[in-house]
């Protein structure tokens, strides 16, 4: 039996909490490339690409926008992103292990990433957590800066990975943001956001979401994406 039924997953903050590793990467490229000190709390990057926050980063600097430099920028991230994720007691979010083990095991289902990390940094993220073999496939900042576009990349991937071609009627995105409850909408899926980010619940189902949980371990979550324990 082959899957039908497809998850695709946001990582910061949906798979695992870095401690703050990104933002502090983050902080650190802009003093090495651009020579300025900024704070990431100053920036609204909840939900958005990594190239996305390399053109916010530079608006907060004032420099010109610059695609080169932005290459530089990110390169510079990535640099740091190993030297700070162990530092501040990252961690898997609790349900994660479980919800991602049973798909694994589920002939009805298949999952991947959609999240606006650099394909690189998503990789060094989850290889750090023992979950990147988890995911056959994803869709990247690389693949584009806007996070709406990302949900037919991902599609297009799991068909390649599967073997499979899924409908975005069978397919839920699972994320912590506004901007993944739009990322789904956009393309037609379904959105399983849980409230362990940024955004609350009631910011979370008012957005559009259409199955909201303070947790993963909620078994609403599990019930919703219609996996049997």
């Amino acid at each position: 039996m082959s899957p039908d039924r497809l998850l695709l997953w946001d990582l910061d903050e949906t798979l695992v909490t870095t401690g703050g590793a990104g933002e502090r990467s983050f902080e650190r490229a802009a003093e090495e490339v651009f020579g300025v000190s900024i704070s990431m709390d100053d920036i609204d990057y909840s939900g958005r690409t990594d190239s996305a926050i390399g053109s916010l980063v530079q608006q907060v600097c004032g420099l010109p926008e610059n695609d080169e430099s932005i290459d530089r920028y990110l390169a510079s991230f990535l640099h740091f992103l190993p030297i700070e994720l162990p530092l501040n007691k990252p961690r898997v979010l609790p349900g994660v292990e479980r919800l991602t083990s049973m798909v694994l095991e589920s002939n009805s289902h298949a999952q991947g990433l959609l999240t606006g990390n650099l394909a690189a940094g998503a990789k060094i993220k989850l290889k750090y957590f023992g979950l990147w073999e988890r995911f056959l496939f994803g869709a990247f900042s690389d693949d584009s800066s806007q996070r709406e576009e990302l949900g037919p990349v991902a599609m297009k991937r799991a068909t390649t990975a599967y073997n499979k071609t899924f409908t975005a009627e069978n397919t839920v995105v699972i994320g912590d943001t506004l901007r993944d409850v739009s990322c789904a909408h956009a393309f037609g899926a379904r959105c399983l956001a849980v409230a362990s980010g940024s955004h609350s619940v009631e910011q979370l189902r008012s957005a559009g979401a259409d199955c909201v949980v303070d947790s993963l371990e909620d078994e609403v979550a599990v019930d919703f994406i219609g996996i049997d324990c």
